[in-house]
């Protein structure tokens, strides 16, 4: 009775691991969702082959074989790629432009000098 128990916990254990896994598959964590994956997948291999007749581990082997299929085809066929947002890089250098133009257009009407002049109480 205790051993059903024990058993039990242990595969439910590994069956949090493999959905552990699987849902990091999905997220950008790479090679990082294998570590609960791989987990799930040991204790439930050494349950099923400890206790054939249970079906929760080959439920579990299936859901880690699952994820584990998944983290790989993401890392083969998947290339992560960081594009350069031209929009963005114009927009920010128009801006520059437009401000260097503003301090030059008062620097010429002597409003800088206008500000420098203020005293500043501290």
């Amino acid at each position: 009775m205790k051993i059903n128990i024990l058993v039990k916990i242990v595969v439910i254990i590994a069956l949090i691991a493999s959905l552990l896994g699987l849902v990091l598959a999905f997220l950008p964590f790479g090679l990082i969702a294998l570590i609960p994956t791989l987990f799930g997948f040991a204790i439930a291999l050494i349950v099923f082959f400890i206790y054939r007749k249970y079906k929760l581990p080959k439920i579990v082997l299936f859901i880690s074989s699952i994820a584990i299929l998944l983290i790989a085809g993401k890392e083969i066929f998947i290339k992560d790629e960081v594009v350069a947002d031209k929009a963005f890089i114009e927009k920010d250098e128009a801006s520059k432009n437009e401000a260097i133009k503003e301090l030059n257009e008062l620097e010429e009407s002597g409003l800088l000098d206008e500000i420098d002049s203020l005293d500043v109480v501290e």
